[in-house]
């Protein structure tokens, strides 16, 4: 038995009240003291809280007049949830949407690369910005047809349309999402027939490519220029090398600023692109 009877563990309802008891005392000073005062005196809490300053007869919502109100914030809808941003200053979108794509993408957060990741949440921004406030359950009625939204959809402000490898690439991750969403909620998603899947396409003539790139190049008397530039800083000294490391090579920008020196073999004159060692490389492949 514990020798100190003033420290005895209190029981779980007794710390409940004196939690609550001190709520209150903090909340509202003088309001603790005024019930104590009106259960001596035999009155009511009801008349109590009634009789305090401000609070209009019959009314017994003391606690609340003495709060202010919280702010509802703007995703607090059952039904729908804002997206702020782009052009048109925010779209809104149905929020069990928002929840689905947000369930698929923690699904392939397991297996996929953080940078992936984050373009399949672009890519599904578009789809959901298309559904607006109808259920992707049911978006074979949604009219026009996803295909058709993406060729006039822009959110970002730039004119003209997207380019061919943002809808092509909009599609196939809608595809992927429709098809996880089949195998993971099927009561839910089964007006979504895998023939309609397929169909999620880009048009003829988005994937036949009509127009010839024309690439430009930097030739080598170009880059012999660049090399024998005179440089009066590190910085540009590091400038100097790289680029000509990237005409040598050519690597990827991206892959040049991840190398670390331990890729840099100057014994046999080889550059190991090694995404074991933190080189980010195309589809994570090693060169």
């Amino acid at each position: 038995m514990d020798p100190r009877p003033g420290l005895r563990r209190l029981g779980a309802r007794d710390h409940l009240q004196k939690t609550l008891k001190a709520r209150r005392a903090a909340r509202w000073p003088g309001l603790v003291h005024e019930m104590q005062t009106a259960r001596r005196a035999g009155q009511s809490h009801r008349q109590t809280i009634q009789s305090l300053p401000g609070i209009a007869p019959g009314s017994l919502s003391a606690v609340r007049t003495h709060r202010q109100p919280r702010p509802r914030p703007p995703d607090s809808h059952p039904k729908i949830r804002r997206i702020w941003g782009g052009a048109g200053g925010g779209v809104m979108i149905n929020r069990q949407n928002w929840l689905d794509t947000r369930a698929y993408l923690h699904y392939i957060e397991q297996g996929k690369d953080p940078a992936t990741v984050k373009r399949a949440r672009a890519y599904l921004r578009h789809l959901l910005e298309w559904a607006d406030e109808a259920s992707l359950t049911q978006a074979r009625a949604i009219d026009p047809a996803f295909p058709t939204y993406l060729v006039t959809a822009r959110d970002d402000g730039k004119p003209g349309p997207l380019s061919r490898s943002t809808i092509v690439r909009g599609l196939s991750a809608a595809r992927l999402f429709f098809s996880w969403a089949r195998a993971e909620w099927p009561g839910r998603y089964k007006s979504i027939t895998e023939s309609w899947i397929n169909l999620l396409q880009p048009g003829r003539d988005l994937r036949l490519q009509n127009d010839l790139r024309i690439h430009e190049f930097y030739t080598l008397d170009e880059v012999r220029s660049l090399a024998t530039v005179s440089v009066e800083t590190l910085r540009e000294r590091r400038a100097q090398a790289g680029a000509c490391l990237l005409y040598l090579s050519g690597m990827r920008a991206d892959a040049l600023a991840s190398l670390p020196i331990a890729c840099v073999d100057l014994v046999n004159g080889q550059i190991l692109q090694l995404p074991l060692m933190g080189v980010r490389t195309k589809n994570r492949k090693s060169a």
